[in-house]
């Protein structure tokens, strides 16, 4: 993968003072000829709307960030563009297959943040394949306060954390032992003390959702002793799917982080029931309504970093009520950051999948993936 991450976008426009900045800066779209700026509105002619789509998400973006910040409030303006070229040979379900691929990642991204003494927001937007366009990734505001911090809005969910694994646009092992339920609208209150209580919209990736009376809940801890960081926390979530028929995930999790003098240690570790249902994406976790079984899962990840190269390894168990087997895959990657100029790297990568037995035994073959 090819990164150029957090370049200024428009640089910092400073504090807004007064009034005359907010002029200011829509005196200056239109002196740019972008667009006709008129009573605040920002226009474009229908013909030049495709064209233009990405300039004047930009412009608001930036004058969204000025109007909308208090005065003396600190503010900044990111982005990251991502690129993927890799060969790949897929083995899957006796499929063989080989392709080559270089495309602009769907997680490149550009955002704001922003913090006016207790208060803070952060808006973050990807942009997606020429036909796919703009969508939100994270759009939250915080209020910290002496017993801990205040996080509404959409965020990501306390039980994820980045492997260094890239292939599959920056995919961190989703699947094959790490936890990716997207980034969901949620509210959450970390404590002082280390202690969090989360709130987030019910989500499934399994059975289809018809009727919900709580959202998903999450209570965990996360600390750090000397070089040691951990999270640890539990989940669980219950709705209703086709048929009035309840369906019931939970899931414990333990992400633990070590940093040594020129090794730093990471890995995490998950055991649960239903995850599909629980918003778990690439797994094969669900409630049975015709058979009422359960799924059984468990699983993890664990990667080394010395300088910049890292190996990791990922696991994933399904043990699904009654089958014949238990599905498993596995994964395995080698990777070495390297930095072309600040905010500026390729990270040349080797990754290795083993889709192992099947829940009625069957091979399901392999892949391998070989790019930057």
């Amino acid at each position: 993968m090819v990164r150029c991450v957090k370049f200024p976008i428009f640089g910092c426009f400073g504090h807004i003072e007064s009034q005359t900045d907010h002029h200011s800066i829509l005196s200056f779209v239109r002196r740019s000829g972008v667009v006709p700026v008129r009573r605040g509105l920002i226009i474009l002619p229908q013909e030049e709307r495709n064209m233009k789509r990405l300039t004047l998400v930009l412009v608001a973006l930036a004058a969204i960030v000025a109007i909308a910040t208090p005065a003396m409030a600190e503010y900044s303006l990111y982005g990251s563009v991502r690129v993927k070229t890799f060969y790949v040979d897929n083995d899957k379900n006796a499929v063989d297959k080989q392709t080559f691929t270089l495309e602009l990642q769907p997680n490149t991204r550009f955002g704001a943040k922003v913090k006016a003494d207790n208060l803070g927001g952060h808006i973050e937007f990807g942009l997606k394949a020429e036909t796919s366009g703009v969508y939100t990734r994270l759009a939250y505001g915080t209020l910290k306060t002496d017993s801990g911090r205040l996080l509404v809005g959409q965020a990501y969910s306390p039980y994820f954390s980045n492997a260094s694994q890239v292939y599959g646009d920056d995919s961190s092992f989703a699947g094959f032992g790490n936890l990716w339920d997207k980034r969901n609208p949620q509210i959450r209150f970390d404590l002082t003390s280390g202690l969090y209580v989360v709130a987030t919209k019910v989500v499934s990736q399994g059975n289809a959702i018809v009727e919900t009376i709580m959202p998903k809940m999450t209570v965990g801890f996360k600390s750090k002793a000397d070089n040691l960081t951990y999270n640890v926390g539990a989940v669980y979530q219950t709705f209703d799917t086709t048929g009035e028929v309840e369906v019931t995930s939970y899931m414990g999790y333990a992400d633990l982080a070590l940093k040594l003098d020129q090794v730093a240690l990471r890995t995490k570790l998950h055991y649960g029931q239903n995850l599909s249902d629980l918003g778990m994406f690439s797994r094969n976790s669900t409630y049975n309504t015709t058979t009422d079984k359960d799924t059984s899962s468990y699983g993890g990840w664990v990667q080394a970093g010395v300088g910049m190269a890292t190996v990791g390894l990922g696991y994933v168990a399904e043990d699904i009520d009654g089958a014949a087997e238990v599905d498993t895959q596995m994964a395995l990657f080698a990777n070495y950051k390297i930095k072309l100029a600040k905010g500026m790297t390729i990270t040349p990568e080797v990754l290795y999948k083993d889709f192992m037995d099947s829940s009625t035994g069957a091979d399901q073959g392999d892949e391998l993936a070989i790019g930057a």
